[in-house]
């Protein structure tokens, strides 16, 4: 019975600190509710793009990576950045619509552009 007990602790763990989605082809993504890397990750993007360009990206985390292949890219996304009141300000630097459409990253713009004086 030690042995159960143990297990069932280690899945509340898990349970605890630990999230997942479904990918395509049967497996399960997880991941660390807990981690920066996604809010440090748009950072490091929003400074790379100073300049309004995305070239100097840095690659995307593996669980950005990982979103692409969900079954339900909609409802992973959600589950990565909650739409909830205290967590409406996103810093994802992807079109949103070319994730949902086409499962993939494309680098956007996190700077407004200064409009040219004539």
């Amino acid at each position: 019975m030690a042995l159960r007990d143990e297990l069932r602790r280690l899945r509340r763990d898990l349970s605890t600190e630990f999230s997942s989605f479904p990918l395509r082809g049967g497996r399960r993504f997880f991941y660390d509710t807990t981690s920066p890397v996604l809010f440090m990750h748009g950072l490091t993007c929003l400074r790379a793009g100073h300049d309004g360009g995305t070239d100097s990206y840095p690659a995307p985390p593996p669980v950005l990576e990982a979103l692409c292949e969900a079954v339900d890219v909609e409802a992973a996304f959600e589950l990565l950045y909650p739409s909830d009141p205290p967590h409406k300000f996103v810093l994802f630097p992807y079109v949103i619509e070319e994730l949902f459409e086409n499962r993939r990253l494309v680098p956007r713009s996190m700077v407004a552009k200064v409009a040219e004086p004539d």
